[in-house]
């Protein structure tokens, strides 16, 4: 009688490994997006921030200062950096400088030069560079 192979030592072309693995996108997809908050430090201590409460990140130099509705948070990384760690889609590069929430701007103007964000009424300057991503993001009524 013949040994059959056992099923873990089974060869497996990389269409069947994709096609298995593809089930499962998204899955992780919805576990990442359901976090709706970060632990930033504040001194020694974590402090819980909710995404939504995030105004915008400033970067300045070496540092990054995290606005929200209630105090500013100062954090030993490059802007990039900090967005890469927030993975949250409402907040959107506008400037080399900055990154806002989308979900506080209470205005802006047409050449898109600054924002007007709800609570602290802080312009902040958009670059034509991320203009485009940033008016992707915005409903807007369009005119006929």
């Amino acid at each position: 009688m013949k040994a059959r192979p056992s099923p873990r030592l089974t060869p497996m072309n990389t269409n069947t490994i994709q096609n298995m693995t593809s089930s499962y996108a998204p899955v992780q997809n919805e576990l990442q997006t359901q976090h709706s908050c970060i632990f930033l430090k504040n001194g020694k201590t974590y402090k819980k921030v909710n995404f939504d409460d995030i105004i915008h990140v400033k970067a300045l130099g070496a540092y990054c200062i995290v606005k929200t509705k209630t105090r500013d948070f100062t954090i030993s990384a490059s802007l990039k950096s900090v967005l890469d760690q927030l993975q949250y889609s409402d907040i959107v590069r506008c400037h080399r400088s900055y990154a806002i929430n989308i979900n506080h701007i209470d205005s802006f103007d047409d050449t898109g030069v600054t924002l007007v964000v709800k609570g602290r009424e802080v312009e902040v300057p958009v670059s034509v560079s991320y203009r485009g991503e940033l008016m992707e993001k915005l409903p807007r009524m369009k005119s006929s």
